[in-house]
């Protein structure tokens, strides 16, 4: 590891990343609720599951719009917030609408928003080269959520019981993660607050970028 410094336009970007850090705690305290709602009642129905699901995702699509507000007001990208938030509410939507479902339904429809949650989480990773632990712990929580959504589908015809502790483990362990993550950022942003000009930062060497003469 080497030191390095971002400014300008690099070191506020990093800070408007950081400063979200209270939306992934959010997300990561909603999954570990929704994992031990999960596990509490595995008896639960199909139709309560999926409505609890749907508050879920509702309700973290509702802070990623929240957090989309926040990127804009910082003349940041907030597009992709704007999208996710959008098709999590969406999600939650439809699952309101249609409750009456079989768990085969509903464990694809959690599977699909697993496996699109560890892509967007892998593609956050490679992007926070800045910050090793935090770019682990999001490449474990996408990986996780990869995990789960290919057990998933590779298990279609798991039974209500099973089911509940499956998805009540995943959002137990995803939630977990995040909830690492979010309290690393707002350390970091403690850390970096205040700091004129440039962030001091550790960097791999071999990323630390050249300096122009």
């Amino acid at each position: 590891m080497a030191g390095g410094t971002l400014a300008g336009g690099e070191g506020g970007f990093v800070m408007s990343v950081l400063k979200n850090w209270w939306a992934v705690l959010v997300r990561g305290l909603a999954a570990i609720v929704f994992g031990i709602i999960a596990l509490a009642w595995p008896h639960i129905t199909i139709t309560a599951l999926l409505i609890i699901f749907g508050v879920y995702v509702i309700v973290i699509g509702m802070f990623s719009l929240a957090s989309s507000v926040v990127l804009a007001r910082e003349g940041r990208r907030w597009r992709g917030a704007v999208i996710r938030g959008v098709l999590e509410i969406a999600i939650g939507v439809v699952l309101f609408v249609w409750p009456h479902v079989t768990a085969v339904v509903l464990l694809f429809i959690i599977a699909i928003w697993a496996l699109a949650t560890g892509i967007i989480e892998l593609i956050a990773a490679g992007l926070l080269v800045w910050f090793p632990v935090i770019r682990w712990v999001m490449a474990i929580a996408g990986a996780i959520s990869i995990a789960f959504a290919i057990v998933a589908f590779a298990s279609p015809s798991t039974g209500a019981v099973a089911l509940s502790w499956l998805i009540g483990l995943y959002a137990l362990f995803f939630g977990a993660s995040l909830v690492l993550v979010a309290i690393w950022m707002k350390r970091l942003v403690k850390r970096l607050k205040g700091e004129p000009g440039a962030l001091p930062i550790e960097v791999p060497a071999e990323e630390v970028p050249p300096v122009k003469e």
